[in-house]
């Protein structure tokens, strides 16, 4: 298991997407989005569902200015909070859902990756969609 120091004194760390979202930093953000579609392949290559993708719970490095730090044309990111994960369709949603987001299913029924994505690009659309 990884330590995900957060930004310091100018010095580089993690936040999530959430946070980075809100600071409104436009650089990078094709490397980010880039980032976030090829974590969508690779869950669904392994039919594997996340279940809960929104922004709080994917990191992203930044650089002591808040840029994502990119390589390779894609940002630095990692996900947390696997509480739902499993085998597409096989894991359920909690009794414990929040009823104040928008899931792409109810309680109790199936975790599809299909979801993983609706949810990326719901909450990428709502914060990430601002012009410089």
């Amino acid at each position: 298991m990884d330590f995900l120091k957060p930004p310091a004194q100018g010095r580089p760390g993690w936040i999530t997407l959430f946070d980075f979202g809100k600071s409104k930093v436009v650089s990078n953000r094709d490397e980010t989005r880039k980032s976030l579609d090829e974590l969508l392949h690779a869950l669904k290559s392994q039919s594997f569902a996340h279940g809960d993708l929104r922004s709080n719970n994917i990191l992203i490095r930044v650089d002591g200015q808040g840029a994502p730090q990119v390589s390779d044309g894609t940002a630095h990111i990692r996900v947390v909070d696997f509480d739902w994960a499993g085998t597409s369709g096989e894991v359920r949603y909690p009794e414990t859902l929040n009823k104040d987001i928008q899931w792409s299913a109810s309680i109790g029924d199936p975790i599809e990756c299909s979801h993983d994505k609706a949810m990326v690009d719901r909450w990428w659309k709502d914060e990430f969609s601002f012009h410089p």
